[in-house]
């Protein structure tokens, strides 16, 4: 397989190339699905619990407008030739079966932590508190499923492009993507490091300069909500590509782990 470096290489190739076909995900999908979701969690804050059901709904909305945009984005990579509209109507029929997954991976990892969170209420620690008082196994505990969770996760990095390129069986999707991972954690987790390092960064900065920029507008001009919109939007950009940045360089990456050519449903 080649090196990570290389990957890299023609992940900045096919953006360079293929410019003009990822724009148009990029805002319709990536920035907007971003963008939403900051709006929806500013909603979510300020309506508390009686009033967030809208806020939520939207924040669902803005969740699956982001996981079709990566998925095409995706299919842009995997399937040469193909226009942004099959890109796209191929995320959609894939989207159902990547959903499954997230919702059984959301409930196995309830079932995980269920049973330490019950004892910890039951011993009377205070989970509202900002930062609770937590016994040394409950520590411990917490960092196990933290760290199972980043090593599953690296595992499970292929899942995504192969459903999007072969369209198998869950099973055999999850499968394959531990197949194709074996011995290779130790360079994805370094990949993945680097990027949250960097995303941590420029997502701070970009809050402190667009937050800036928000409220004096907000304030020049009296239109608080444009001006919320506005730096959602801003952020979202930025937010956006890099997420377009990650979906192209893991679809490369599946690429060069696959053999064959590619095939699907």
């Amino acid at each position: 397989m080649p090196t990570m470096t290389a990957i890299w290489d023609e992940t900045v190739a096919f953006m360079r190339r293929e410019s003009g076909i990822l724009l148009p995900l990029w805002l319709s999908t990536l920035v907007i699905g971003d963008a939403g979701s900051r709006l929806a969690l500013q909603a979510i804050q300020g309506a508390g619990a009686a009033g967030s059901g809208g806020a939520t709904l939207g924040l669902f909305a803005a969740g699956l407008v982001s996981a079709v945009g990566q998925l095409a984005v995706t299919a842009l990579v995997l399937r040469k030739g193909i226009s942004v509209g099959e890109a796209l109507s191929l995320a959609v029929s894939r989207l159902p079966k990547l959903l499954i997954f997230g919702v059984l991976s959301l409930v196995g990892a309830l079932i995980a932590l269920v049973p330490a969170v019950m004892l910890l209420i039951g011993s009377g620690v205070d989970l509202t508190s900002a930062q609770p008082n937590l016994p040394g196994w409950a520590a411990l505990y917490f960092l196990g499923f933290a760290a199972f969770a980043i090593w599953f996760g690296i595992r499970m990095i292929t899942f995504t492009p192969h459903i999007v390129d072969r369209n198998p069986p869950l099973l055999v999707a999850v499968r394959d993507s531990f197949s194709r991972t074996k011995g290779r954690v130790a360079p994805i987790l370094g990949v993945g490091a680097l990027y949250m390092l960097i995303a941590i960064i420029v997502g701070g900065v970009a809050r402190i300069l667009f937050g800036s920029l928000g409220t004096v507008l907000g304030s020049a001009t009296g239109l608080v909500a444009v001006a919320h919109v506005a730096e959602a939007l801003l952020i979202g950009a930025l937010g956006g590509g890099l997420t377009m940045v990650a979906t192209l360089f893991i679809a490369h990456l599946y690429r060069a782990m696959s053999t064959g050519s590619s095939s699907g449903t």
